[in-house]
This record gives C-alpha cells, sequence and structure tokens, in this order.
C-alpha cells in the first residue's frame, strides 16, 4: 500500500497551520513597525512595517501546500523516490527553523521582550517539541533509508541499522522533551531571547543537528555503503 502521508510531512502541515492561525490572531496587536533583522548578539538592528511579518506564514503555507501536492502525485505515479525522501527531511527542517524565527519577529516587536499577545507565540514551539516527541514514538519502528545516493551507496539516514536508529529516536524525544520544558519556561517568565528561534529552537536545532550528524555518520560505514550498493 503506497504512503501519501508520512508523520514528517504531517508535522509540516501542523506546524504550517498552527504558525498561520498564531499570526492570524496576534496580527491586529502588531505595533506598526517589527523587526526584521538582528546582530549576533541578538540586538535588533532593522525594522519594517508590520506585514513583513506576514511573509515568513505565508511562504510556509504556500511551501507546504506545493510539497505535500507533489509528494502525493510522485508517490502514486513514482512510489517512493530522492525528491519524496527530500520532501519528508527537509520540509519539516524548514517549517521548524522558518517558524521560529517567525514567532521570535512577534516576540520582539515592542522592542523589549515581552510581547503580549492574545495567543502566546510559545504556542508554535510547544506545538513544535509535541510533534518531536511523536515523530520520536514513531520511528522507533521506522527501517526506513533516506537519500541513497546509488552511485555510491551513502544516504542520510539508514534507520533499518539498529544503533543509528536508537539514536535518531533519542535525539528527537530529547529535542522535544527539552524544547517543551524550555518553551514552557520562557512563557510563564514572559520573556524572550532574540537567537533565531528563541531559547527553545536554538536547543532543539542544536540536538537534532548532533543527532543527525551521528546517524548519519553511523549510516555510511563502507560495509553498510557497499551492502545498499548491491541491493540495487
Amino acid at each position: 500500500m503506497r504512503k501519501f502521508v508520512s508523520p514528517s510531512l504531517v508535522c509540516s502541515i501542523l506546524l504550517s497551520a498552527v504558525l498561520a492561525v498564531i499570526f492570524f490572531v496576534d496580527y491586529g496587536s502588531l505595533p506598526s513597525t517589527v523587526p526584521t533583522h538582528w546582530s549576533f548578539p541578538g540586538v535588533v538592528d532593522a525594522w519594517g512595517p508590520k506585514s513583513n511579518a506576514l511573509v515568513i506564514p505565508i511562504i510556509l503555507v504556500i511551501l507546504t501546500v506545493v510539497a505535500t501536492v507533489l509528494r502525493c502525485v510522485l508517490v502514486a505515479f513514482r512510489g517512493v523516490g530522492a525528491v519524496v525522501d527530500v520532501i519528508d527531511v527537509f520540509l519539516p527542517f524548514l517549517t521548524g527553523v522558518l517558524g521560529c524565527a517567525a514567532t521570535m519577529m512577534l516576540s520582539n516587536s515592542d522592542g523589549n521582550r515581552q510581547a503580549s499577545y492574545p495567543l502566546p507565540v510559545s504556542v508554535f514551539t510547544v506545538v513544535l517539541s509535541v510533534c518531536l516527541i511523536l515523530s520520536g514514538g514513531v520511528s522507533v519502528k521506522s527501517h526506513r533509508t533516506l537519500l541513497t545516493d546509488p552511485k555510491n551507496g551513502s544516504c542520510i539516514m539508514d534507520l533499518s541499522v539498529s544503533l543509528a536508529r536508537r539514536i535518531w529516536v533519542g535525539s528527537l524525544l530529547c529535542a522535544g522533551v527539552i524544547g517543551l520544558l524550555v518553551s514552557l519556561l520562557i512563557e510563564s517568565r514572559r520573556t524572550y531571547l532574540i537567537f533565531p528561534g528563541g531559547v527553545a529552537g536554538l536547543c532543539i536545532i542544536v540536538l537534532l543537528a548532533f543527532g543527525l550528524t551521528v546517524v548519519a555518520i553511523i549510516s555510511n560505514t563502507a560495509l553498510l555503503r557497499t551492502q545498499r550498493l548491491n541491493s540495487f
């Protein structure tokens, strides 16, 4: 049976929808200008009209819709392939990173890091964290190999390898739990940091990047690459 929808695609759709709702509800509370760029220490160094705040949510919604339709068409006519793997790997990553950046624009729009809105912007990172935890649970039984190169047998991730699967599941669960705790702590204190995605987003990105790097190394030993080459 062909799988038209993957857990990562569901997470991307959910995150895009949540971000759109947040901006729809909170847009009226935005001041006339919003931050559009931050220097490395986290200081706002560029401002623009509040309509700029809608750019990322609109792009993410369009991107998610196009990727969803494209994935369904490809699965229907060609089955799972490289493009489907790219969508499953990079769409949730882009949705998470850009979504965190967009919510930080809301968080710091008043210039004092204590913006208050009808719908708390931390809702996005809370939903992102929950999605990561659920994805970790789903990945426990996954044996999927992502983005295999038929020329040399390399891949981004081979979850048929027990050690790689355990590390990836652990990375998803740790990133989700820590992101959730940090999001709730930040919201309870009504303070935010301006790093892209804030503290919660930064923790999530670092943990997932570390986990993905380790999993990629484990998945690309000479023996495993040879085995994948022989399977073509």
